[in-house]
């Protein structure tokens, strides 16, 4: 009879904590979502916080024959970001060169190992060093990894922040429009008018 009783206790116990835990684990579940919903909110913020801006500190790190007169991809990492994250953004980078040609790409690194990330995410061009953290700075301390979409007038004009849960279309979407952006390069007018305007 005592033995009863224990599995009577027992199945009242796992009767009464079963709804409970059902309970805790939605409400774990709507915090997640809630969470990922906050989370694009903040990069769509992120996003145009940055549209339109010029960069200008990129002539401190990169050479005149890639950011003269010609529209660019760059990507900004640090050696403290998510490494997933940066791995995404070199497949995405990897993916683009394909594409376009290497001189309308270049990707920037602050305070890591530029050699070990160059082998582990088989990039093979130059990794350029800002371990001051210009452009950073210059951009108020963005999230990175980012890849920033550039016109000759080196003003921002598409960004996207790989992410270890991205979504591919969105992925494929900013490869398809920096391949189609990089291709129409500047023509004499267009630069002509962008003297003009400064």
């Amino acid at each position: 009879m005592q033995k009863m009783n224990k599995n009577t206790k027992l199945f009242l116990i796992s009767l009464f904590s079963a709804p409970i835990l059902l309970i805790l684990y939605y409400y774990n579940y709507s915090n997640r979502v809630i969470n990922e919903d906050a989370k694009k909110v903040k990069f769509v913020e992120a996003e145009n916080f940055l549209l339109n801006k010029n960069i200008n500190s990129l002539s401190a790190i990169l050479p005149d024959s890639i950011i003269t007169n010609r529209n660019l991809c760059v990507m900004l990492y640090t050696g403290m970001d998510c490494g997933t994250c940066i791995e995404k953004g070199f497949e995405t980078i990897n993916q683009l060169s394909q594409r376009v040609p290497q001189k309308n790409i270049a990707v920037i690194s602050s305070k890591s190992n530029i050699g070990r990330d160059q082998l582990m995410f088989n990039y093979k061009e130059l990794v350029y060093s800002d371990d001051t953290e210009k452009v950073r700075q210059e951009l108020k301390f963005i999230f990175t990894p980012v890849l920033i979409l550039l016109d000759s007038a080196k003003t921002i004009i598409k960004v996207y922040f790989p992410l270890i849960n991205e979504d591919e279309n969105e992925k494929t979407k900013f490869i398809k429009f920096a391949e189609n952006f990089i291709k129409q390069q500047p023509t004499r007018l267009n630069l002509l008018n962008q003297l003009i305007s400064k």
